[in-house]
């Protein structure tokens, strides 16, 4: 390592941890309340009648939801899994 990686990691400006904690934490944040919104604005367009929606059930949109957020995680662990174990 060099002089400046050796510098980078010194800095404790974030509750004690690097700064780049602090820019990643706020990124997943963002990006947790936007993933969160667009499934409300997805399920009301998936149960509000038709022109304006696709006119399902509230169970089903529900469900649709549910099972696509399940896929969303089970897709991560499996390309971890495979990142890690795979190709190393």
């Amino acid at each position: 390592m060099n002089e400046h990686d050796e510098a980078l990691r010194k800095q404790t400006a974030f509750l004690g941890q690097p700064k780049g904690v602090g820019t990643l934490s706020f990124m997943q944040l963002c990006n947790s309340f936007a993933n969160y919104a667009m499934s409300a604005v997805l399920i009301y367009y998936l149960y509000a009648n038709a022109p304006e929606g696709l006119g399902f059930s509230k169970a089903n949109a529900a469900q649709l939801i549910s099972l696509y957020s399940t896929v969303v995680v089970l897709t991560g662990i499996v390309g971890s899994f495979v990142c890690d174990r795979i190709l190393g």
